[in-house]
């Protein structure tokens, strides 16, 4: 669907190749979702529960911190249970709608194959009857898998997924009850909601490792707190320590245009990469295009605020590192 006409290449060259613009820009002034193989967590969850029962409270395959009868508009019960002022303040920053969402906090003890219309009341909200027949086990890992799950418990199960998740093929989003950093993985998840519901991205047409860069990037550093500069490990923590001792802009700015020329040569040969990919889904080069172009924004002002532009260059660095491998 990407080579219908040369406009359209053009388009999408033009987004997703943002650097280069603002090379010229400079010149004239001076990303389950969450989604894990069925096989893995049967092996994981096994383990844990056989070697430590209470081990799985603090599981985190890939951690999202440095990071029943109701529905949204019943607020004395979302106060009571679900935290009606986060999931009010995450849908005001992602500017989508508050009423009609689907939200499952996960409890202690309740079982992986409990089904949510058994979940303690006010722990479930905006699913409807039929979507309630399900567990966290048939929603997370589809029907006929209960029986590898009979001794997990939800948040067992969960807290293989970093303890939140969401599950696009509903629309739910589904969170550990008092996890750390709540708010912030509240956000998280309904960023991808926005994803899904708004563009039309989900695991089945965007790569998972590109749909989550898509989302810390332009949806979870919506928090307010440090921003995230990576899905996973960052690569650019030894550039901190030489970051902080720099003195004033003029030596911030001259590490900024020298890692900027570096990225330059790194996203004109990814991009070739993700054009030329049999690995590339439906909606990659879209979804690298905008977020490539969200980054690129922030870069217009860079000598004017050098900390901002840090955090650009180092999310683009750590995105474009991580993604050469999934595509190359």
């Amino acid at each position: 669907m990407y080579a219908q006409t040369e406009e359209r290449k053009d388009q999408k060259r033009v987004a997703a190749h943002p650097i280069a613009q603002n090379k010229n820009k400079e010149k004239s002034k001076s990303w389950l979702s969450d989604n894990r193989d069925a096989s893995v967590f049967q092996r994981k969850i096994k383990k844990l529960i056989n070697n430590n029962p209470q081990a799985a409270d603090i599981v985190q395959l890939y951690a999202k911190s440095t990071f029943a009868h109701n529905t949204l508009s019943s607020r004395l019960i979302i106060q009571r249970v679900i935290d009606y002022e986060a999931v009010k303040s995450a849908c005001e920053k992602l500017k989508i709608p508050f009423e009609g969402n689907k939200i499952i906090e996960v409890p202690d003890k309740v079982m992986a194959n409990t089904k949510f219309k058994d979940y303690p009341e006010g722990y479930v909200v905006g699913l409807s009857e039929e979507e309630k027949k399900e567990s966290l086990t048939s929603m997370q890992q589809g029907p006929g898998q209960e029986k590898e799950y009979t001794e997990a418990t939800a948040k067992d199960l969960l807290s293989l997924l970093g303890g939140a998740a969401y599950n696009h093929k509903i629309g739910a989003v589904v969170i550990t009850e008092k996890m750390a950093n709540y708010q912030r993985n509240l956000l998280h998840e309904l960023g991808h909601h926005k994803q899904n519901i708004v563009s039309g991205f989900n695991s089945d047409n965007t790569t998972v490792l590109l749909l989550e860069y898509h989302n810390v990037l332009c949806n979870e550093n919506l928090f307010a707190g440090p921003k995230r500069v990576s899905y996973g490990v960052d690569q650019t923590f030894s550039w901190v320590t030489h970051w902080n001792k720099m003195k004033n802009n003029e030596e911030k700015n001259e590490f900024l245009n020298a890692k900027a020329k570096v990225l330059i040569q790194m996203e004109e040969q990814f991009y070739q990469s993700l054009l030329s990919s049999k690995n590339k889904k439906e909606k990659d080069l879209d979804v690298y295009g905008l977020t490539a172009k969200k980054l690129s924004k922030a870069l217009t002002n860079v000598h004017e605020n050098p900390d901002n532009g840090f955090y650009v260059v180092r999310a683009l660095f750590n995105m474009i590192k991580q993604l050469t491998s999934e595509f190359s």
